[in-house]
């Protein structure tokens, strides 16, 4: 599977699983779950509807969304913090997809 397929099988997983309850309105280092799942989603969504390509300024926002997944992470647990995490995952992904594969 390449990577960008490897991306939209994840985007599948992730854009059809529930938003979890525990997390709605919930406010941690003050970082909004809500938007931040809101913007995540959205640089996903454009990179896989541009095969792949971001623009600066979004891979920018992307890049910040990435830095606040991983501040919030440690206080998440069971269905948050599985959903928070894939979120995560596929902000990694997306980050490295193109970049030049290390050790040849």
């Amino acid at each position: 599977m390449s990577d960008l397929e490897t991306i939209r099988a994840m985007w599948e997983e992730q854009s059809h699983a529930p938003f979890p309850p525990g997390s709605s309105g919930e406010v941690l280092q003050g970082i909004n779950l809500i938007k931040l799942d809101a913007e995540t989603a959205g640089c996903v969504s454009i990179f896989l509807r541009q095969q792949g390509k971001l623009t600066a300024e979004r891979r920018k926002l992307l890049q910040e969304c990435q830095n606040r997944l991983e501040r919030v992470l440690p206080d998440l647990s069971g269905a948050s913090r599985e959903y928070f995490e894939r979120l995560w995952r596929l902000s990694c992904l997306v980050q490295r997809y193109g970049l030049p594969k290390k050790g040849g």
